[in-house]
């Protein structure tokens, strides 16, 4: 309740400020000031008043018709998806850290939808691009499929699953335990 009172006051105290006159001077060199107290010589009620701030008129609003739900549905698109990068039971190299993971895709994809990148079951990457790096796979077998989605989330094509093989360098001694 206090702070809603001082809430209150204090609203009331900034409607005051906002009605007080300004004060335009001008010096002998041309330069121009603002202030809220009158110059010296000058008349309390001599004050300028201001232009309003904004003085551009609104556009007017033309009512728009809203589509029917047959109207916004695009023509659903029979798109064809493989994985093309890496191969089927592929092996990475101890050395090569990340998978570049590449599809090629008919037609071309529409706008609002997107290709959904999986390892092992798992989402890595929403995108609209083709080509999609996984950094630092672990060693390992992995499945790996893309899949496309519409807006809703609905999935309109899906690659085969292909498996590769994720080779690391054994930490174990050579010839010992």
């Amino acid at each position: 309740m206090r702070s809603a009172l001082l809430l209150i006051t204090l609203m009331l105290f900034s409607l005051l400020t906002v009605a007080q006159p300004i004060y335009k001077t001008v010096d002998e060199e041309g330069r121009v000031s603002y202030s809220d107290k009158p110059p010296r010589g000058v008349q309390e009620d001599a004050s300028d008043e201001l232009p309003p701030v904004n003085n551009v008129p609104g556009q007017p609003v033309s009512p728009q018709r809203r589509a029917t739900a047959e109207e916004e549905a695009p023509d659903p698109v029979d798109y064809s998806i493989e994985i093309v990068s890496p191969q089927p039971d592929s092996s990475v190299p101890p050395g090569q850290r990340d998978l570049p993971i590449s599809v090629r895709l008919q037609p071309a994809l529409q706008p609002g939808h997107a290709l959904v990148y999986y390892l092992d079951g798992d989402p890595v990457a929403e995108t609209r691009s083709t080509q999609h790096i996984v950094r630092e796979i672990y060693r390992g077998t992995h499945t790996v499929r893309v899949e496309i989605l519409n807006p809703q989330g609905q999935s309109l094509a899906a690659t085969a699953p292909i498996t590769i093989h994720v080779h690391r360098p054994s930490v174990i001694p050579r010839g010992g335990s």
